[in-house]
């Protein structure tokens, strides 16, 4: 437990032991990540306050009791949105290819697989069959096999279920036609699998399989957009469930489709989801289904979509498009021509320094079926960084700039029975977040120079490592649990300036100590009646009286 005492320095020290760490969050000079408005998280100050008082808090604790309660808010409200972090599947221009109106504008056929099936002569019927049906995943048992392997919590709440469990050596298919426009250009689809095989496997041509893929007007496969999901996709699992036999499954993965890399703008497609049994009979195989459509931006996703890009901010940027087979997009931060920033991997982060236009590139290993196509897309995205106001509600001046020399400084005081020369256990640490590799850093300031009435000082000089984005100062001990440290005066202020600091009596205001630009005190004494009596400076030998003065009154009597 943190214990807040008063003390002679300046009335206002922390206690700390070993396990306790108080830790300073600073906003570097760029945005924090999320900072919310009382209104955002549902905080009522006044009403707050309120029941603070009539619990008993008294008046001078009600502003920490007030922060507290706050960041107890902020903290749901940032728990609510992590635990929906799932990009929501929704439908923009393709009419109702996100299931949101039941079955409407799509089309289902199923025939008895026998060699390649071939859909040609079959009927649409515009609902679906058996246990094809479009559910949400979370009214599903929480034991459900399909909701737990499958991570179905990622999918939203109108998502197809295309098959089932019954080994009828179907092939089941919906089909969507779509006009293709500039808006809806991209379309983005999550699908999972579940597909039963034998321990030795049937040929590719007999397996079980998903797929998707376009079709023209005239109900040609259209060349290259053939996915087809087998068992031997990578990032397939296999489990036995018997001597003879396994079932292969494929979590929630999402996959994209650029219709212009096939068709023009004013095209007809055809929208084609399948999914089939074994050829031979007695494996059955099924999937689930969900899509959107969007422009092509849509294939770069921010993780702050829905606000501005504002400069001095890390900002990270996602693909709709999952990897396979450890090949990850190759990504491209271009302002004006000029790349500045590259890598490789799921995601790239960035630390935008300056406002202007940037570009977004990810070059992206595609799923085909085919090798003879071309695998790779790259997918762009123009964004505008710009330099935003502050709009906290407890909005500081102070932002340290990455690159820059401060000087941190403070007190220290350790109980001990007997004080030592020196205190060796309390230190303030400062911890650098930064974007890149390493991604972390941190440097430790311990007290040094004289005791004077108890107290050592610490000093430092330290540089704001480049990329940061957040830095935190802690208070540590590294003693035992007998062992308390007090802080106070802690200072952090650029290298090439002065900074010079008072402290007042909260009750008469009277000027009770000025700490110079090295953080050293000079105390003012006062009489009863708030005369100044004595001035005292403390120095790297201790604390020295330099002024005092001492009044009276006196009677004289009267001369005859």
């Amino acid at each position: 437990m943190n214990n807040i005492k008063y003390n002679k320095r300046s009335k206002c020290c922390f206690e700390i032991f070993i396990t306790t760490l108080i830790i300073f969050i600073l906003s570097i000079q760029t945005i924090e990540a999320q900072v919310f408005t009382d209104q955002q998280i549902g905080f009522d100050r006044e009403e707050t306050r309120q029941e603070l008082l009539n619990d008993g808090v008294e008046e001078k604790d009600i502003h920490k009791e007030l922060t507290l309660a706050r960041e107890t808010y902020v903290n749901m409200r940032v728990y609510s949105q992590q635990s929906s972090t799932v990009t929501p599947i929704t439908s923009q221009g393709c009419g109702n290819i996100d299931f949101v109106n039941e079955f409407n504008e799509w089309c289902y056929k199923r025939i008895e697989r026998s060699g390649i099936p071939d859909f040609t002569g079959v009927n649409c019927n515009y609902s679906l069959y058996q246990d094809s049906e479009i559910i949400n995943p979370s009214d599903m048992s929480i034991n459900n096999w399909d909701f737990n392997y499958l991570n179905l919590n990622e999918f939203g709440e109108n998502t197809l279920r295309l098959g089932d469990n019954n080994p009828f050596k179907w092939v089941e298919r919906i089909e969507k036609e779509i006009i293709v426009t500039q808006a809806n250009s991209l379309i983005n689809y999550r699908y999972a699998f579940k597909l039963e095989e034998p321990n030795n496997f049937h040929s590719i041509s007999q397996q079980p399989y998903f797929r998707i893929f376009l079709e023209d007007s005239n109900g040609n496969m259209i060349n290259c957009s053939l996915f087809e999901a087998t068992v031997g996709l990578p990032g397939i699992n296999c489990i036995d469930i018997s001597p003879n036999k396994s079932v292969c499954y494929l979590p929630a993965t999402v996959n994209s489709l650029n219709f212009l890399d096939y068709v023009n703008v004013g095209d007809q497609v055809k929208l084609v989801v399948e999914v089939a049994d074994c050829g031979i009979g007695g494996h059955y195989g099924y999937a689930y289904f969900e899509a959107m459509c969007t422009d092509l931006d849509g294939a770069i996703i921010a993780d702050s979509e829905g606000s501005n890009f504002c400069s001095d901010n890390n900002i990270s940027f996602t693909t709709t498009q999952s990897s396979y087979g450890g090949n990850f997009p190759d990504w491209k931060i271009l302002n004006g021509g000029s790349v500045v920033a590259s890598g490789n991997g799921e995601s790239i982060q960035h630390y935008f320094s300056q406002a202007g236009n940037y570009t977004i590139e990810a070059t992206i290993n595609l799923p085909t079926s085919d090798p003879s196509c071309n695998s790779q897309v790259t997918y762009t995205r123009d964004i505008v960084v710009e330099d935003c106001p502050c709009e906290c509600e407890d909005c500081t001046s102070f932002s340290p700039v990455p690159g820059e020399r401060y000087i941190v400084s403070g007190w220290v005081s350790e109980e001990h029975d007997i004080t030592p020369k020196f205190f060796k256990d309390s230190f303030i640490q400062l911890t650098f977040d930064r974007s890149g590799t390493p991604n972390s850093s941190a440097v430790k300031f311990y007290p040094s120079g004289q005791i004077i009435d108890g107290w050592q000082r610490v000093f430092g000089e330290f540089t704001v490592p480049n990329s940061t984005y957040n830095m935190s100062v802690i208070l540590g001990n590294n003693g035992d649990h007998s062992v308390a440290s007090y802080f106070d005066d802690i200072r952090i202020h650029p290298y090439n300036g002065n900074l010079k600091s008072f402290v007042y009596d909260q009750e008469t205001q009277r000027l009770m100590a000025e700490l110079d630009e090295n953080n050293y005190a000079t105390y003012y004494e006062y009489d009863k009646e708030g005369g100044l009596i004595r001035v005292k400076k403390e120095t790297e030998r201790g604390v020295y009286t330099i002024q005092e003065t001492r009044s009276g009154n006196s009677t004289l009597s009267a001369q005859n």
